[in-house]
Formats: C-alpha cells, sequence, structure tokens
C-alpha cells in the first residue's frame, strides 16, 4: 500500500517563515560562538541549567530558554541558550524556562545569567519582535487562503473543488471584486473581529497581490480609526487602492492582517 503524502497547511508555511525571521535575527546579532558556549557551561558548573544534574561529555544538549517557536519568538544567541539534559529538554519542549523551572534558586541562576549575558538588551534591537512574527505569521496564513481560493476557481464546474464541506470559498475571507472594487481579504475574516484587533494594535499588515505574480508588503498605521470607522472602505479610499488606480498599478489583490491578541 503506497505511503499517503503528508497534506501540508497554511500553518506550516507560517511557522516556517516565523523559523527563519527568528534564525535570521539571531545570526545578525552574532549567534552562539563556541567560546561563549563555554563560558556558559561554565556559569553552569556543567551541570542541567534546569535540574542541576551533572553532564559528563557527550550527554549535554542545548536548550533555548526562550523558545524560537511564534509563541515566544527567543533567539539562537549568546545567553539563551543553556545546558541540558535530554531528558529536562524534552520534557520542557516549546515552553519558556519560567514555565518549566519551579524551582526558585535554579530559576534566579537562569534569570541572572540571561542579565549579565546582555541577552534581552541585545534583542530589544529588533523592537516587539514577538508582534512583527506574529503580523508575518497572519499575512502568509491569508495568502495561503487566496492561493487556495485561485486554485479553486480554475477546476471546471462539475469537478470537486476540494475544500470540503465545511470550507467554502466564501468562508475563506476573500472579498470579490466585480469591476472596479479592489478585491481586500482581511484576516481575521470576520469584519468585526478585524477591526476590534485594529482598534487595540492600531497597526496592520498590507499585502499587495499583483497581475504578474510580485506581492509587495506595506503598513498601515491606523491611528484614526474608531469604532465607526468603515474598514474596507478607508482602505479603499487610499489614494494607491482607489477607483483606477489599482489596476493601473496592475494590483489584482490585497491581503490586510492584524495581530489578535
Amino acid at each position: 500500500m503506497a505511503q499517503q503524502t503528508r497534506r501540508w497547511n497554511p500553518g506550516d508555511a507560517a511557522n516556517t517563515l516565523v523559523r527563519v525571521i527568528l534564525s535570521d535575527a539571531g545570526a545578525l546579532l552574532g549567534g552562539l560562538t563556541e567560546r561563549e558556549w563555554g563560558a556558559t557551561v561554565s556559569w553552569f558548573g556543567g551541570r542541567c541549567a534546569y535540574t542541576g544534574e551533572a553532564l559528563p561529555d557527550g550527554q549535554m544538549e542545548r536548550d533555548h530558554a526562550v523558545p524560537m517557536n511564534r509563541t515566544h519568538c527567543g533567539l539562537h544567541l549568546y545567553g539563551n541558550v543553556l545546558p541540558s539534559t535530554k531528558e529536562a529538554n524534552q520534557q520542557k519542549g516549546g515552553r519558556s524556562y519560567r514555565d518549566f523551572v519551579y524551582d526558585p534558586g535554579k530559576l534566579e541562576v537562569i534569570e541572572s545569567f540571561l542579565r549579565q549575558s546582555g541577552y534581552w538588551e541585545r534583542v530589544s534591537v529588533f523592537g516587539d519582535i514577538q508582534r512583527y512574527c506574529e503580523a508575518q505569521y497572519r499575512t502568509v496564513e491569508a495568502l495561503c487562503r487566496v492561493n487556495k481560493k485561485y486554485l479553486a476557481s480554475l477546476l471546471p464546474e462539475d469537478l470537486d473543488d476540494g475544500l470540503g464541506d465545511s470550507e467554502s470559498l466564501d468562508s475563506l475571507g476573500v472579498g470579490e471584486g466585480e469591476g472596479n472594487v479592489l478585491p481586500i481579504t482581511l484576516d481575521p475574516p470576520d469584519g468585526i473581529a478585524f477591526r476590534d484587533a485594529l482598534l487595540r494594535s492600531r497597526e496592520a499588515s498590507i499585502l499587495e497581490v499583483y497581475r504578474d505574480g510580485r506581492t509587495v508588503a506595506r503598513r498601515w498605521e491606523a491611528r484614526k480609526m474608531s469604532e465607526s470607522s468603515d474598514v474596507v472602505g478607508n482602505l479603499r479610499s487610499r489614494p494607491r487602492y482607489r477607483k483606477g488606480e489599482w489596476k493601473r498599478l496592475g494590483i489584482e489583490s490585497l491581503i490586510v492582517a492584524v495581530k489578535q491578541s
């Protein structure tokens, strides 16, 4: 029996981009040198930072105190990489060290190490990197939905589009364009949820999708938006998205994503 091919989802692509962003950020700040790793091991006395167990040669793993994932957005950087046993590393998984270490003494040692290493100060150069990663995650998810809709539009009418009974084209959150109306995808797709999230964050990311396949990312600072504002109407009133102008520029659609707290 042939092995079934894995079904890749938008979240897979979005999470990969987040990991790339975090990897690039850590590398730009210098990463972790072997000399710095040696200093890290010495700080913890050759023991596991989480359990205090001695770590013989060949039994020491490197664990990110603040995980390199979408939830925590840690970097592979001196100060954030700790010596660990294999068991502790597996048990901690994607959790932050603060959610894994309950011993006040061990927790203080880890906190002291992160402070003296200057980890937090160096990471701060990127601002709210977690917020940035979340915005990029949402943008990729939205782009995947648009791609799925486009592919489905190419299928013959009598062929199942493969979206499944629980997901129609309308549920993808894509605003259809008719004539001179610019198609706009909101993420989250519910207009009220989008507006509420936008009022909290006061900014969103706009991905312009062009007829020739190009995409251009822009930042939308929505400082003047209010509860009575028409989100889509506000977007379509911007000079480059007004009637006729977006067509002249070759824009096919917009994907507008805002972080949800």
